[in-house]
């Protein structure tokens, strides 16, 4: 998954109370040590985006990460099944799924033609559609 920030979220949340859980466990066995450690590389989530040419207020959008109901690696998977239709995108994958009402005519069209693209692709681009509204991340477009 590439800067798909909704969903690194709810890993966050997941691994605390995975760490919860265990930590109550230790607490009832004595005798059980918890070792975390990461299993890759964990790149970075950058706050306060630049997103202009000129330098930025260090704000940040969280909000927009709360409508979104899915991750863009299933996005772009429902995209490659689908028969893809400025409707489907703009209703489907980007109001529905992301809650994101504004898109650019570049970015509808980008998608529209992404079925040449790889589903790798389509992710990162739809995660940093997502990024760029947040003012998260890295740019990749």
């Amino acid at each position: 998954m590439v800067n798909d920030a909704a969903t690194h979220v709810h890993e966050i949340l997941e691994y605390q109370n995975t760490i919860e859980l265990v930590k109550k466990y230790i607490d009832q066995h004595p005798d059980t040590i918890m070792i975390s450690t990461s299993d890759h590389e964990t790149g970075g989530l950058s706050l306060a985006r630049q997103v202009t040419e000129g330098y930025p207020e260090y704000l940040w959008y969280p909000d927009v990460l709360v409508k979104i109901q899915s991750s863009t690696v299933n996005l772009a998977k429902k995209m490659r099944q689908a028969n893809i239709t400025r409707d489907f995108i703009t209703n489907d994958i980007l109001k529905e799924y992301l809650g994101l009402v504004d898109p650019t005519e570049n970015e509808i069209t980008y998608l529209l033609e992404s079925s040449k693209s790889s589903q790798k692709s389509q992710d990162q681009y739809l995660a940093d559609m997502v990024s760029k509204r947040a003012q998260l991340g890295v740019n990749y477009i």
